[in-house]
Order: structure tokens, then sequence, then C-alpha cells
């Protein structure tokens, strides 16, 4: 392990795509950290998921117009597409047309797989570019990616603090926050939004089979530790930098997949975060039992 560190340590002060990497895993740290625990307290995690695997459709049928008929598209136009379509229809059918949520996701989930399934198949020559978007791969974000990155990133920093308190409101109680005046709906819409935004951000990481736990993982493992929304969110951004930034500096030099190590590593220090709880809670119950 000393050698793995020695090495990736080397290479980030030499080559540009190391510190590419290592730059927009910080910068998609702080978009997973917001939206992450915006999405973990509202209980919609799964919408994260939906709009992933939606993103293949996207991606395969930009693929296909660029190779067929020859349409000047970058994939990536794809997958931004379709993680906005994605959104607006959650948005839609749960607000007006009173579906039930995990309904919806479980459809828009498979669907978007079907569709970037035909398209992949009707695309002539190789299609090996979409496993970057399958499963991920820090070592090709470029700095166009870089800068899109830090743009979502700096817009969800502004968008927080100027509207915390009303995010807030409708994080934990949205009824009560429309009987205060806050325009719940439309807050709901560019919050999803924003959402389908990082997702985009977080596929280029660990992609759209493993987005979801990046987006949960963190979360999960701080909200042991924190009682606040604005604690939730420092802790999910530090956890995720560690995870990320930790995970591709251990993926480096062994040459595995950087993905499955970010969320190999959240999940293990979930399973520890678990345990901690556990132990303080029977240790808690233990001296209630004995002051009695």
């Amino acid at each position: 392990m000393v050698r793995v560190m020695i090495v990736f340590f080397r290479d980030l002060f030499i080559f540009d795509h190391v510190q590419y990497a290592v730059i927009g895993a910080v910068l998609a740290s702080l978009s997973c950290g917001i939206m992450g625990s915006y999405l973990s307290v509202r209980r919609i995690t799964s919408s994260a998921g939906a709009i992933s695997h939606f993103l293949l459709g996207g991606l395969a049928a930009a693929q296909f117009l660029k190779k067929v008929y020859l349409v000047p598209i970058p994939v990536e136009a794809g997958a931004l597409v379709a993680a906005v379509i994605a959104a607006v229809i959650i948005w839609l059918v749960t607000r007006w047309a009173k579906q039930r949520e995990d309904t919806v996701l479980s459809v828009l989930w498979a669907f978007g797989m079907a569709v970037g399934g035909i398209f992949i198949f009707f695309t002539p020559g190789n299609t090996g570019n979409l496993q970057f978007y399958l499963f991920g791969d820090m070592s090709l974000i470029n700095p166009s990616g870089l800068a899109a990155m830090g743009i979502l990133a700096a817009v969800l920093i502004l968008f927080f603090i100027f509207f915390y308190e009303k995010i807030l409101a409708i994080a934990f109680d949205s009824e009560y926050a429309a009987l205060r005046g806050i325009r719940v709906s439309m807050y709901s819409f560019l919050l999803l939004l924003f959402a389908a935004l990082t997702v985009v951000v977080v596929v280029q990481l660990v992609g759209i089979v493993m987005a979801i736990a990046l987006l949960s993982l963190p979360q999960a493992i701080a909200a042991t530790f924190t009682r606040r929304l604005w604690q939730l969110i420092a802790g999910s951004i530090i956890l995720s930098m560690i995870f990320t930034v930790g995970g591709f500096a251990a993926s480096y030099e062994p040459g595995t997949p950087p993905g499955a190590m970010i969320i190999l590593s959240a999940g293990f220090f979930y399973l520890v975060s678990l345990a901690l709880k556990s132990f303080r809670k029977n240790r808690r119950t233990a001296q209630v039992s004995g002051a009695r």
C-alpha cells in the first residue's frame, strides 16, 4: 500500500490526467455532499438511481446519432438532456398525476436501460466509450468536464446559502412549508433538477451502475454523527472527498476500477459506522439500566 501511495503522489505532480481526476473528485464531492444530503433527508435517494440509469438512453441515443447520421453532438449532451427529461418526468408525474413515486422511478429506471440497449444494438462499430459511463473512469476527466463540475458546485453552494431556511423546511416537512407560504412545488422542481445534474457529474466518477451509492453512503455515515442539515452536508462533503480521492489513489497503481474502489471503501466505512452506532446505543441502554 505504501508503494501504491508513493506512485500515486509522484504521478500527481507530473501528469495532467491525474491532477484533473483529483480536482474533479473534489468538485464532484461538493455537489454530491449537498444534493445527496437533501435527497437523504427527503428520503428520495432512489430518484438518483432512476435518473442515472435513465441516462443510458440519452448517452446511447447521442452515440447513435453521431455514428449513423453524423450529427456533431457530444455524447455528454445526451446525458444532460436525458437527466433533465428524467427530472421533469418525475416532478410532473408525482406532482400532478399523483402516482406513487416508487412506481415512476421503477419505470424510468427500466425504460432508460431498455432504450439504451436498443440504441446500442443499432449503433454500428465500437461503442466501448459507453463503458466509461457505465462504470466511470476518473482518469478520463478533462478540463471542460472540470469547468462544468465547478459551475454546478458553485451554483449549489450559493443556492443552499441563500435559500437554506426554505430548503430546510421543505426537506423535513413540505406541508408545513407550504402553509408558511413557501413555493414548495417550484423549489422541489429546482432541487430535483439540480439532483439530475449532480447525477451527470457523479456518473463520470463511479458510473451509472454505482452513482446512487455515492449519493447515499457518505450521507448515511455522516447522519450517524450529525443532527442538523448543514452538519450533514459538511460531513458528507468531507467523506465524499476522502472516498473519491482515496479510492482513486488506491486503484491507481494496481489499475483496478476507481469507481469500484470508491464504493467499496464507502461501503466498508458505512458498515463500521453502523457498528459504532449500535455500540453507542447498547452502551447508553446499559448506562440507563445501571442508573435504575
